[in-house]
């Protein structure tokens, strides 16, 4: 058994892993709650929220604080699921696969293992049928969703998509952990200690809180970019509306000052339909370019 100081070790790592988690989770929510597009950083933080329950539980911080057998069934089984559930989701939705039938059929099947275990538990307060019967079939069928999902990263990596690259070094922290299982569980192995699978899970939540800031940090910085040029376009658009209603009142004003002053000094009546026709004329340009500088003093 681990020594005081080793356990008391264990637990503050275990503690700071859960805080930074939840830290990261309402850090996701609160940046990203105005943005339409709210998949990804929703599913990102119930898996992050998911994964600090499941070390919380696993590393016995719970149990410290709320010492009962429902605490720890919820903080360790039903967190579990909970976990592989938004982590599917998670890639779902930053894949842009959430249309795919395959992946609606998935997600919705996983929901039979926390709706089965939630039912005995509050049924008969333990949940004795589905370690007995469900939780290996849990356990194998999180591992293939994750190899699979990390296969699909790797997909989509030697396709170039955009983070694809680094999205698949965030699932290898845990994909390592994975593929060590079988070493351990063999007898007369040379590795003689614990899987860190805490450690690379939440070296795996951290690297994709990474992955989501840096990604909406360039799309912010993207838009500022097309925000500053749009504005500068539209300051181009006043200035040249202004220097164009500016040249044509100015010769408009003289055209018609000139036509007033020709039909009074004229001695011949038959050019003073014409006269009347260029000063109508004028009139009529100079009342659109009235116009235009009242639409753009309502949009000033």
């Amino acid at each position: 058994s681990p020594s005081p100081t080793r356990a008391e070790a264990s637990d503050v790592t275990n503690a700071v892993m859960v805080l930074l988690l939840l830290f990261t989770a309402l850090f996701s929510l609160l940046l990203f709650s105005g943005e339409k597009q709210r998949g990804v950083p929703l599913a990102f933080a119930l898996f992050s929220v998911s994964t600090a329950l499941w070390i919380g539980g696993m590393g016995s911080i719970l149990l410290k604080l709320w010492n009962t057998s429902l605490v720890f069934y919820l903080s360790t089984y039903l967190s579990a699921s909970f976990f592989v559930f938004f982590e599917l989701l998670f890639v779902v939705h930053y894949l842009g696969s959430q249309k795919s039938w395959l992946c609606s059929l998935i997600c919705s099947g996983w929901l039979i293992f926390p709706a089965l275990l939630c039912i005995e538990l509050f049924a008969t307060g333990t949940i004795y049928l589905y370690q007995k019967y469900l939780y290996s079939s849990f356990i194998l069928l999180s591992v293939l969703i994750h190899l699979a999902l990390t296969g699909r990263i790797l997909y989509f990596c030697l396709k170039k998509m955009e983070y694809a690259c680094r999205l698949l070094i965030a699932f290898l922290w845990y994909t390592g952990v994975i593929l060590l299982f079988p070493l351990v569980y063999m007898k007369n192995t040379f590795l003689d200690f614990e899987l860190p699978v805490a450690e690379s899970l939440f070296l795996m939540v951290l690297t994709l809180a990474i992955i989501i800031a840096t990604r909406y940090s360039r799309v912010f910085t993207n838009l500022a970019c097309a925000n500053g040029a749009l504005t500068h376009s539209l300051r181009e658009k006043d200035e040249f509306l202004i220097t164009t209603t500016h040249e044509l009142r100015t010769p408009l004003a003289g055209i018609i000052g000139l036509t007033d002053h020709v039909s009074e000094i004229m001695t011949n009546p038959k050019g003073g339909p014409d006269l009347q026709t260029i000063r109508q004329l004028a009139w009529g340009i100079n009342d659109h370019v009235s116009i235009i500088m009242a639409l753009f003093k309502l949009q000033q």
